[in-house]
């Protein structure tokens, strides 16, 4: 499995351990109520049977590895991008930082890039190629440039291609994130599985 296993993909980076964050979720008021577990098994069959495709609404899922490709670090992959809140309120709390990449291909149906570093649970930096409600690309950069990134390419004078699928996977390689081998779905080490279950709203 690698990232062109997926028409869309979500990855989050987050600069702490596998420990930190989990005796973090254990010990939190707010987190404390979480489905938390450690496990051994593979990376791509747990995402693969417990979260990709799961509908949000039910259940908000994730999983913590450290890729065995990756130096330092961990990834998270979910259900829904929505992960990236809860990275974010880890990382305020550790003063910490993580880098979000939502990768989508055309094919997808899902007319977005995106590339967004959160330090401290304050976004610093940016960079976005989106359709509007008029089907009309929009791009758009806020904060510093990160030091992997190609500011050239978004002079691009097509909107959409100023940042793509294949920039972010390039972006994910200089941060030594290698998502188009298999090893970056497979981990030597302990995984943390999270789930949260929704409340259901009365209508």
């Amino acid at each position: 499995m690698t990232i062109d296993s997926f028409k869309s993909l979500y990855i989050v980076y987050v600069e702490l351990s596998v420990e930190q964050i989990y005796t973090f979720l254990k010990e939190d008021s707010f987190t404390s109520s979480f489905e938390i577990e450690l496990f051994n098994d593979s990376i791509e069959k747990v995402y693969m049977e417990k979260l990709y495709g799961q509908s949000p609404a039910v259940f908000l899922g994730a999983v913590f590895f450290k890729p065995k490709q990756l130096k330092k670090g961990v990834i998270v992959l979910g259900n829904s991008g929505g992960w990236a809140t809860l990275c974010n309120y880890i990382c305020k709390s550790l003063n910490s930082f993580n880098i979000q990449f939502d990768i989508n291909s055309l094919e997808s149906g899902i007319y977005r890039n995106s590339l967004i570093m959160s330090h401290s649970g304050k976004i610093v930096r940016t960079v976005q190629s989106i359709i509007n409600d008029k089907d009309i690309w929009q791009f758009s950069e806020n904060g510093i440039p990160l030091w992997f990134e190609n500011t050239e390419l978004y002079k691009e004078p097509e909107k959409a291609k100023r940042i793509n699928k294949e920039i972010l996977i390039k972006y994910c390689e200089e941060l030594g994130l290698d998502v188009r081998d298999s090893s970056f779905f497979e981990s030597n080490d302990e995984a943390i599985f999270v789930k949260r279950k929704m409340k259901k709203i009365a209508v």
